[in-house]
């Protein structure tokens, strides 16, 4: 367990990576940091404060480790793919069933959650972070107002990196009506969708959601360089 008032680094001057069984957040004002790769292997609980893999990445060694404890001010910070490159991994994600991925920001929970069907031995890679561009990268040239306005300026991050075949995706946000959401899209109710960056282009958005309730949900078969975001 990793409790405390200030920020907690996780580290080693002998190993590349740190392996953990069980994983435990309670830190009540400050975050615990990575500092090399970590695994756990049961269970990654949080009861109080943030855990930045912004840097080191963390990963689950199988899709039925159980987080608990998640929220809106208790999950795993991600990097931005550019000049913070840390994500969090899940392996041998569990066959029928919404396992979530509780990353976000340093200030946003942005969780995201994979369902692969009946489909076995898939693994998957998730980071996120606030903003649209038109090249899917953080430091990407920005769409004209006009479109901004009509999308949630967010972009998830979904890497299947072992396993095969389709899966659906889901993902939340959790600040309504705030810079993340475009004037038009705050109006949009139940017309809303995932947008997938693939061959080089924003696809035309599938599946539905709810503005209402901040989350979105579609099934996509490609997984290669697939940056979503919601309109």
């Amino acid at each position: 367990m990793f409790s405390g008032s200030v920020p907690q680094l996780i580290s080693s001057t002998t190993l590349s990576n740190e392996i953990f069984y069980n994983l435990t957040i309670a830190n009540s004002a400050g975050n615990v940091i990575l500092g090399v790769p970590v695994s756990v292997s049961n269970q990654l609980s949080f009861t109080n404060g943030l855990l930045d893999a912004s840097n080191n990445s963390l990963m689950l060694t199988a899709g039925n480790v159980p987080v608990t404890g998640v929220s809106s001010t208790s999950y795993v910070i991600t990097g931005n793919g550019i000049n913070s490159t840390g994500q969090m991994t899940i392996n041998n994600i569990s066959t029928n069933t919404s396992t979530l991925f509780p990353i976000g920001t340093t200030a946003y929970y942005l969780p995201a959650s994979v369902n692969p069907g009946a489909n076995s031995g898939n693994s998957y890679s998730a980071f996120v972070f606030q903003g649209l561009t038109m090249n899917a990268l953080e430091n990407g040239p920005s769409f004209s107002p006009g479109i901004l306005s009509k999308s949630l300026a967010a972009e998830w991050n979904l890497s299947q990196i072992s396993g095969s075949g389709n899966a659906a995706i889901t993902l939340n946000w959790t600040s309504s009506g705030t810079s993340f959401e475009g004037s038009a899209f705050q109006l949009y109710g139940l017309n809303i969708g995932i947008s997938q960056y693939t061959a080089g282009a924003w696809q035309m958005a599938t599946g539905n959601g709810n503005v209402a309730t901040q989350t979105a949900t579609s099934a996509f078969s490609s997984f290669s360089q697939d940056r979503k975001s919601v309109v």
